[in-house]
């Protein structure tokens, strides 16, 4: 990823909002690899904007667990070990499947036909081998499912998940064999079935099958990324 694009353009949103995206982003995109530090004057010319916007913006990142403050080495990527992956997976499915099924009983005609129209382009950029646009689409689906079900406590706790879900889906799709591919277009293809056939069991079911199937193939990845770190 070219440094260039970290350059915060002071538009409309708070440069903060945006200095927070840019640093995001860049962790997300493995510019900023786990166990990095984060110095504050690198990071200013990087983003153009002040110490205190970038304080500030590592400040929230901390909150969101992809930054963590470490005595007498200050900000430094927060390393995701197995056994915080596995929390994180199991928390997704604690409310995803959950979300699923109020989603199907809940959610507007809308939504229906948006997450529908989303899930569809999920297997689209699976079978074309586009990770960046499967990323995009897998983090629109959940934005649509946590929002149609109706219950501000699981939207919540998504939002409090989502940066390192993030990651977490990064990891999974950098490396994916065909196979691995081929599963998750099975996976997707049911949950598209399920919502069509508005049965709340089936797309409860079939979140539970992609989130544990998106472990097994994550937590391994992880384990090796956390040796070669060590």
């Amino acid at each position: 990823m070219d440094a260039k694009n970290f350059r915060v353009e002071r538009a409309n949103e708070t440069v903060r909002a945006r200095t927070v995206d840019a640093l995001r982003n860049a962790i997300l995109a493995n510019h900023f690899k786990p166990g990095d530090r984060l110095l504050e004057r690198e990071l200013c010319e990087l983003t153009g904007v002040s110490r205190t916007s970038v304080r500030e913006a590592l400040r929230q990142l901390e909150t969101e667990g992809l930054v963590e403050i470490l005595v007498n080495r200050g900000p430094v990527v927060a390393v995701v070990d197995e056994l915080a992956a596995r929390d994180i997976f199991e928390m997704r499915e604690a409310i995803e499947t959950m979300a699923a099924r109020l989603f199907v009983q809940r959610a507007s005609e809308e939504e229906h036909r948006d997450i529908l129209a989303v899930l569809e382009k999920c297997v689209e950029s699976a079978r074309a081998r586009n990770r960046q646009e499967m990323l995009d689409f897998s983090e629109r689906f959940s934005e649509i499912l946590f929002a149609g079900c109706k219950n501000g406590l699981f939207a919540n706790l998504y939002k409090t998940l989502r940066a390192r879900l993030a990651f977490l889906r990064m990891t999974m799709v950098r490396s994916q064999r065909d196979d691995e591919v081929a599963k998750s277009i099975n996976l997707l293809n049911r949950i598209i079935s399920a919502i069509q056939r508005r049965d709340p069991e089936a797309a409860s079911l079939a979140c539970a099958e992609r989130i544990k199937d998106a472990a097994e193939v994550t937590l391994p990845k992880i384990a090796r990324l956390t040796e070669r770190s060590n």
